[in-house]
């Protein structure tokens, strides 16, 4: 059987280098849009290189200097010579049309990627004694990365770096007091961390029913209401109706007993209605299907970046993740997942918020009133290690109730104490200092605010 030729476009390669040699606007978009992959001829990856380097060097673009390029690279033969760039110099008349090569080029690299992958997900099917569920994730991964165009260079020189560093920290300058990542809504932590930052892992930790997910659901219902942004939620423990629930009792303060009781008003109810419209003109997005691992995750939050865009991501919570025990072990399983959606921020250049339970160690610290420090993270320290930011949450009316011992309280059940005050530990922040953070809780309305 005859091999078919793998799909390009002779032709639009030769009208992109043909613009990019009489067009200075033209050779710096296609620097821009395609990568020398993108070209199928050998000859004409060797002329695109040379052009790029010659464009991102600030130098000129023309027959003379690329000719002089590729002889001082030792490419000059390879390329065609002299007389094939004189040819691709007459090549076209105009540079006006150069998008239009740049797409017919682009389009058809994706085929060639497409066809590479598909014989390397066959291979896999074929040879590969891994779960369903890997040899579909890695499938999955090699398409989303042809679409994300991840097939370019990943070392990045330093100098460039250092450019793009330099330049973010002038933005920054002019951007005083602004909020670079996602905001929370809560002034002291925003003004700690200017916000939740692309690429980070957050763990938000507590002991059980001190108010992580109300915690969790608070940011994200202000980044996708009050900051626009675009948030999903995976809820393994709660449906999406209880969430929504919530979230209207939040924005409307209305007590969460009496809607649950029947008890809401003709007055409640109006305020609810204005906190459905704010909601319902939000983008936020509810998984709430529950038996979820790390790889449905990976692959839901990768095709909802490309359908509707990201910025957030909130999985309530580590616990009930499916961890595969691969590994053999609860700690190494725990130590892959946390270090699985590490890298999977990182890919999506958006921050993960992950809710964690704290183990009971810190019910045995009186002397710093039962506050949880960073050792209480149950099952691995290796959550500690992946996690750019840790938030122990910590509210001491839960953890004095029943305390027979505590001489303020004198044991008195936690519903009984009149004391609304919660700290958002700052245990860990990679990027700027350690602090605790004062807010109050309403638990009647479901939401953590700042201090009045």
């Amino acid at each position: 059987m005859e091999a078919r030729t793998p799909p390009h476009s002779l032709e639009a390669e030769k009208s992109v280098l043909g613009s990019m040699l009489i067009s200075r606007d033209a050779a710096e978009l296609s620097a821009e849009m395609l990568t020398v992959q993108d070209f199928y001829m050998p000859q004409h990856q060797y002329i695109f290189e040379a052009m790029c380097d010659l464009v991102n060097h600030a130098k000129a673009v023309d027959s003379v200097t690329i000719v002089d390029a590729l002889e001082r690279a030792g490419k000059l033969a390879a390329a065609g010579g002299i007389g094939y760039i004189a040819e691709l110099s007459l090549f076209v008349p105009s540079a006006a049309n150069v998008s239009y090569y740049i797409k017919i080029v682009e389009d058809r690299s994706v085929l060639r990627q497409l066809i590479a992958a598909g014989g390397e997900i066959i291979k896999t099917a074929s040879d590969s004694d891994a779960p369903i569920t890997d040899i579909l994730d890695e499938a999955e991964r090699r398409v989303f990365n042809i679409s994300m165009k991840k097939n370019e260079d990943t070392m990045v020189p330093v100098d460039k770096s250092a450019l793009e560093a330099y330049m973010r920290i002038g933005e920054l300058m002019k951007t005083k007091g602004e909020i670079s990542g996602v905001p929370t809504g809560f002034k002291e932590l925003d003004e700690l961390t200017s916000g939740l930052q692309k690429g980070d892992l957050i763990i938000v930790a507590a002991r059980p029913s001190v108010g992580k997910s109300t915690f969790a659901m608070n940011i994200a219902e202000y980044a996708a209401t009050a900051a626009n942004k675009k948030v999903a939620v995976f809820s393994l423990e709660m449906s999406h109706e209880q969430l929504t629930t919530r979230m209207l009792c939040s924005l409307a303060k209305v007590d969460m007993q009496k809607v649950n009781t029947g008890e809401t008003t003709e007055e409640d109810l109006l305020v609810l209605s204005d906190a459905l419209l704010t909601l319902s003109d939000s983008k936020m997005y509810i998984d709430d299907s529950g038996n979820l691992s790390v790889a449905d995750i990976r692959s839901r939050c990768r095709r909802q970046q490309t359908r509707y865009g990201l910025d957030l991501v909130v999985i309530d919570y580590l616990g009930l993740l499916q961890l595969g025990n691969k590994r053999g072990s609860l700690v190494a399983d725990i130590a892959e997942a946390t270090r699985a959606l590490k890298i999977l921020a990182k890919e999506l250049q958006v921050p993960i918020m992950l809710l964690c339970q704290l183990s009971r160690g810190s019910e045995s610290r009186k002397e710093n009133g039962y506050r949880p420090i960073l050792a209480d993270l149950r099952d691995s320290g290796a959550i500690e290690q992946d996690a750019d930011m840790v938030l122990l949450l910590y509210r001491k009316a839960l953890a004095m109730r029943n305390r027979k011992d505590d001489s303020e309280y004198g044991g008195a059940p936690a519903e009984e104490i009149e004391d609304n005050t919660a700290e958002v530990i700052v245990a860990k922040n990679r990027n700027g200092p350690l602090k605790t953070v004062n807010l109050a809780f309403q638990g009647m309305f479901s939401r953590f605010v700042n201090p009045s």
